[in-house]
């Protein structure tokens, strides 16, 4: 349901985090309109009605889904979150998203961070970049990898990565945020200078 305070929406990231996923633990799914703000907050590149196209086609590939609804977003996200809810391996709920309806490694990553926030770090571009060094762009590009388990074995880099750059002390997802501050802060202080 979309809720009238838009100072939700303002600060999307603290919707996200707090109100969708009290919402998938109480519900056991998300819908539509929860899903597009999480392809707002860090996908906001990522072409929606692209990925809709991806989820009908895939839908009708499922025999179990009524071809009525083959065409209904909102169904078919909260079916998809809700048979996610169902998975507890943390590398298979990643691998459904990907296999079994085709969404691409950004999207999985972000929408996963939302709703598992102890298990999945949020990708983020700036993160990203401090990671790489100016170098090769081996986490910044790594989103778009087409193989899953290429894609699993970088996205498991990029945690390992992070964890040793940044304190212990710090929860999950504030440790990209800390990195990606730090990214913001030597930029500023490259462009006084």
């Amino acid at each position: 349901m979309v809720n009238s305070n838009y100072i939700h929406y303002y600060y999307i990231e603290n919707y996200l985090f707090l109100n969708v996923n009290d919402k998938f633990n109480r519900n056991h799914r998300i819908d539509a309109f929860d899903f597009i703000c999480i392809l707002k907050w860090q996908c906001e590149n990522f072409d929606v009605d692209e990925l809709k196209n991806i989820i009908f086609e895939k839908s009708r590939e499922i025999k179990e889904i009524p071809k009525r609804f083959n065409s209904n977003f909102d169904f078919l996200i909260k079916r998809i979150t809700r048979e996610l809810y169902s998975i507890s391996d943390n590398e298979e709920k990643a691998k459904y998203l990907f296999d079994d309806w085709g969404f691409p490694p950004e999207i999985i990553i972000n929408l996963l961070s939302i709703l598992y926030q102890n298990d999945f770090l949020f990708y983020s571009e700036k993160a990203a970049e401090l990671l790489d060094g100016g170098k090769a762009k081996k986490f910044r590009n790594f989103a778009c990898l087409k193989n899953f388990n290429s894609f699993w074995k970088r996205y498991q880099e990029y945690i390992q990565k992070i964890d040793k750059l940044v304190p212990n002390d710090i929860a999950l997802n504030d440790k990209v945020r800390w990195l990606a501050g730090k990214h913001i802060q030597s930029q500023t202080k490259f462009n006084i200078n």
